[in-house]
């Protein structure tokens, strides 16, 4: 997370590829339920790690719960989720 002047934090970067919907989401993950979705750049920001890196556990199935909806790559939070608590053991 990158500081801001006023002290705060800043859960995303600012790029044209994240939309305030990817921020509301991010801010507001822990009350979404299992069932819903969220883009990759969710995902990246999540796990600080690079879209890549996302892709990549998707095709070895550490992460599972892909779909494609109107063709943006989204995950299922309950997958997510699942990851999380995995790695957090």
């Amino acid at each position: 997370m990158n500081p801001t002047p006023a002290g705060e934090t800043q859960l995303l970067r600012p790029s044209r590829r994240y939309t305030r919907g990817d921020t509301q989401a991010l801010e507001t993950f822990d009350q979404l339920p299992d069932g819903a979705n969220v883009r990759l750049p969710v995902v990246s920001a999540i796990f600080g790690v690079c879209d890549g890196t996302v892709w990549r556990w998707k095709k070895l199935g550490v992460l599972g719960g892909y779909r494609k909806v109107r063709g943006c790559a989204m995950w299922q939070v309950g997958a997510v989720r699942a990851l999380l608590n995995a790695q957090q053991k």
